[in-house]
């Protein structure tokens, strides 16, 4: 049975989640993209806590275009260090992955 990934990435601006966002699913690698608005993020970075606003993104594919989307996003991200994680799906509607499965086939 073929295994699905809900992908979670932050980026700076919804004009740059909405780049990747239409260019992964262009070169079918996500059958569906989901743009949070507006949110805080507290981290630290280079030893200072910092404060900043992004927007997150979830993304759908399936184990056949994981590693490539992955990689695609790291080539289109903005950040030096981008949050990029995939966690995998271990249930849930099969006619949804269905769906997937038939989207990211071409």
């Amino acid at each position: 049975m073929m295994k699905h990934y809900l992908v979670y990435v932050t980026v700076s601006r919804e004009e740059e989640a909405e780049t990747i966002g239409k260019l992964v699913l262009s070169e079918k690698l996500a059958a569906c993209v989901n743009i949070s608005g507006k949110t805080i993020s507290l981290f630290e970075w280079d030893g200072k806590l910092e404060r900043t606003s992004e927007n997150i993104m979830f993304i759908k594919t399936n184990e056949k275009k994981l590693q490539l989307l992955l990689k695609r996003i790291e080539e289109l991200h903005s950040y030096d260090c981008p949050s990029i994680v995939a966690l995998e799906l271990s249930d849930g509607k099969q006619e949804f992955f269905d769906w997937v499965d038939r989207a990211l086939d071409y």
